[in-house]
């Protein structure tokens, strides 16, 4: 089920409250791509990496953004569920916005604010744990 919600793109906006709606695109080079309509923003995305239900690896595919990278979903069995792990590889472009990032914004928000918003929508609380991040 949880890899079913992290595969079905077009309904995030249903579970993901920071978007508006979802564009889906033609697959580009066998990537499957999206483009995710935010509050704030508008961002395109392919998929790298499907290793169903396990891993999933998602890029983000407009080279016009002042930021770039992957996420990388891992899925394990804990407990009678599963148990999810994103890994964010980002790129900050834009030394004023590298800046932001680190000093206003924080890095790990999105990945928090999916993580419950995903455990919200199969009835679970999720905390975060810990994360680290390298420079």
């Amino acid at each position: 089920a949880l890899w079913a919600s992290l595969t079905d793109v077009s309904a995030f906006p249903g579970w993901r409250k920071d978007l508006a709606r979802v564009e889906l695109l033609p697959d580009e080079n066998g990537q499957r791509g999206w483009r995710e309509h935010g509050k704030n923003d508008v961002i395109t995305y392919r998929i790298v990496t499907s290793d169903p239900p396990r891993r999933l690896v998602t890029r983000i595919a407009d080279e016009t953004l002042p930021f770039g990278g992957t996420w990388t979903y891992e899925l394990a069995p804990a407990d009678g569920g599963t148990h999810l792990t994103i890994t964010e590889r980002g790129e900050v472009y834009n030394p004023i916005f590298r800046f932001v990032s680190r000093f206003v914004l924080g890095y790990t928000g999105t990945m928090t604010g999916v993580l419950r918003a995903i455990g919200a929508k199969h009835g679970e609380t999720v905390t975060p744990e810990s994360v680290a991040i390298a420079p």
